[in-house]
Order: C-alpha cells, then sequence, then structure tokens
C-alpha cells in the first residue's frame, strides 16, 4: 500500500493564490457555479455547432500514442456494440470543445474501465451494476439532488481504507456510479457534486496515492459529465492530518479539480450546516456520517437487555475516539457483543450520534 509521504509533491497556498489571481473574474463565476447560483450555458456545444464524428474520432486516434489508445482499440475490436452504447462519442459533445479533447476522454474511459474491472470490463455496465451490489455500497451513495437540481455523489474515503473488502471495490463502485449518472441527460447538463467523507481520518492507514490517482481520473477525465463542487469533511479531531494531506491530494487532482475544492474542518453539524446555507445541499440528504440525520437506522435488538444495550454504546463510544487503531481493536474484542449484529457494526461507525440517542431515550 503506498502510504502517505510527507516529501510527496504538494500545492502550496502562493500557488493556490497564483491560479485564482490568473482567472480573474472567471474565479467568481466558478465560486457561484460550485454554490449552484450560475445559471448553465442556455446552448450545448452540440447545439452551437460542434460537431464530432467517428471519422473525427479515429482521426485523433492515429495521432495518439499507441500507449494511449491500446484499450480503446481493444473495446472497438472486441465489443463494437458495448462502445458505441456506454461510451457514445456523441454524448462528449455538452463537456469537450475539441476532436482531440473528445477522443482522450473516450481513450481513458476504456483505459480506466479495463484497469478496474479486468477480465470483465467488456461486459454491460447494468450487469457489473448487479454482480457489485452497488444499491448496497458502503463506499459509494448516490444521493438526492441538491437544491439546485444537481446529483450529489457521497464517497466515504474512511469505510473504503477500513472495510475488509479490496480498495479496488470501491473504485467499481464509483466508475459504475460516474457512468449511471451519465446516462442521464440531465446530470450530463448540469454536473455533479462530489462529497467525500474524511471524519476520522487516519494519515498513516487512510491515504493510497495510486487510488486517489484513480479516484481523481474517474472524475476529471473520462465522464461527459463536469464536477461542479468538491466537499473534503474531516472532523475537528482530524485537522491536523487534513490540514497535511489536502495539499497533496490537490496536487494529485490539478488545478481543473482543485479550483472546485472546499475543505471543511468542523463538527458534523456545523458541517451540515455550512453544507446548506452556502451550497444548496440539505441537511435531510446528507449520509450518518457528516450530519447525523440521514441513514436513521434505529439501534435495537430484542436479544440484548438494556443494560447490555449501554454496555454496548458504551464500548462503541470508547472506539469511535480511539485515536490507536490497534487498541480500537482491543476495545472490540473485550465486548463480544459488539461482532454480534448488523446493528452493532452500523453502531460502530456512529457510535457518538448512537450513544446520545440512547441517552435521550
Amino acid at each position: 500500500m503506498p502510504c502517505f509521504s510527507f516529501s510527496a509533491p504538494a500545492v502550496s497556498p502562493e500557488e493556490e493564490r497564483r491560479e485564482r489571481e490568473e482567472l480573474g473574474a472567471e474565479y467568481q463565476q466558478i465560486q457561484d457555479e460550485m454554490r449552484g447560483r450560475r445559471a448553465l450555458p442556455k446552448q450545448l456545444n452540440a447545439q452551437v455547432g460542434f460537431q464530432c464524428s467517428v471519422e473525427d474520432v479515429q482521426t485523433e486516434m492515429a495521432k495518439m500514442p499507441d500507449s494511449e489508445k491500446t484499450h480503446l482499440l481493444q473495446a472497438m475490436e472486441c465489443a463494437p456494440s458495448l462502445v458505441e452504447k456506454e461510451s457514445n462519442h456523441l454524448l462528449y459533445h455538452a463537456n469537450c470543445q475539441s476532436h482531440k479533447e473528445v477522443t482522450s476522454c473516450l481513450a481513458t474511459y476504456w483505459r480506466l474501465r479495463c484497469q478496474i474491472f479486468a477480465s470483465k470490463a467488456f461486459l454491460p455496465m447494468k450487469n457489473l451494476a448487479s454482480e457489485e451490489k452497488l444499491e448496497s455500497s458502503t463506499f459509494v451513495k448516490v444521493l438526492p439532488n441538491d437544491r439546485a437540481d444537481r446529483p450529489v455523489l457521497f464517497f466515504d474515503r474512511i469505510e473504503v481504507y477500513r472495510a475488509t473488502a479490496t480498495r479496488s471495490a470501491a473504485m467499481k463502485h464509483l466508475f459504475i456510479a460516474l457512468h449511471m449518472l451519465c446516462e442521464e441527460a440531465e446530470a450530463r447538463k448540469s454536473g455533479f457534486v462530489f462529497i467525500e467523507n474524511m471524519c476520522g481520518f487516519d494519515l498513516y492507514t487512510d491515504f493510497d496515492r495510486i487510488l486517489t490517482k484513480t479516484q481523481m481520473s474517474l472524475l476529471r477525465d473520462c465522464f461527459p459529465t463536469q464536477l461542479r463542487c468538491y466537499h473534503l469533511c474531516g472532523g475537528i479531531d482530524e485537522k491536523w492530518a487534513v490540514d497535511l494531506v489536502v495539499p497533496v491530494l490537490k496536487q494529485i487532482a490539478r488545478k481543473s479539480i482543485r479550483l472546485r475544492m472546499v475543505c471543511h474542518t468542523a463538527s458534523p453539524h456545523d458541517i451540515a450546516t455550512i453544507l446548506d446555507d452556502e451550497y444548496m445541499i440539505k441537511p435531510s440528504t446528507l449520509p450518518r456520517a457528516i450530519s447525523g440525520r440521514h441513514e436513521t437506522v434505529p439501534f435495537t435488538n430484542k436479544k440484548h437487555s438494556a443494560k447490555n444495550q449501554l454496555e454496548i454504546q458504551s464500548k462503541v463510544h470508547e472506539v469511535h475516539v480511539a485515536k490507536n487503531h490497534r487498541f480500537a481493536q482491543k476495545i472490540q474484542s473485550s465486548c463480544p457483543l459488539l461482532k454480534n449484529t448488523l446493528a452493532e457494526n452500523w453502531a460502530i461507525k456512529n457510535g457518538l450520534d448512537c450513544r446520545q440517542d440512547a441517552l435521550r431515550r
């Protein structure tokens, strides 16, 4: 696992300030767009003259290095109908400005699809979604649209790096979610909002540079839609770690994403309030990890007495605030009840809220 390095390339505040100054008035437009206040252009590129035919794509492909187009050529040879149906070049007209850009997006799409899904890359996406059980994913969730009617994707970085499943499963889920999002014409036009949970972030266990590069490329390079705003949400206790890793994430993300990246290090309630007041995201639609107001799964289990439930909730609280991962494992092992039910597994991730709810009851 490629871990965090203090010598990794990072973006400095001075560099970010220069980028903002170079954009001038355009930067304010980006800020308005992030907050859902800026109206999108009435006409799409395809309606004002930009067209890209199959011949145009083939012409641009001939100019590309072999290393960049290998997977696209393979897909066109092995599954031409799938390429036509699931990565039609016409879908990219709204967000690309040239034939070269369209071809580059298609090549990146198939490179990442082959990299992530390996031998299953040429199966229909609906089959892959069913096989990966996206609807029950703990890594990626498609949330209700915000008040600007933009789709919202939630990515739980903490769940990805601490789950027993392979980390590549998270990239599969993210790829499928973005692909399904782009099947809707309105989503391609409006773009989408991305929320990433970093509450409970640990510098040494929750960072993977290679996986992060794949994630950023999925958000930036290969789908026929645009990222409008990227929210990094971390708790107060993780502020020091988030402050260290965010400049590295911004370097990996590149300019197009970091200009739209906002970092929140506050309590879940305060983060939910900021997202509601400034970014048109309703608190009731946010996952519990951020706001404590969504996924309100009741903590009930008839086989445990009330006394046992309070014992479990107390242990869960300790696990939630434990800084050392090994220490947290010891706490869990000292209370066997923690291992018995799905309800308790859920409670481990939401211990503080669960404990407070129990006290109120």
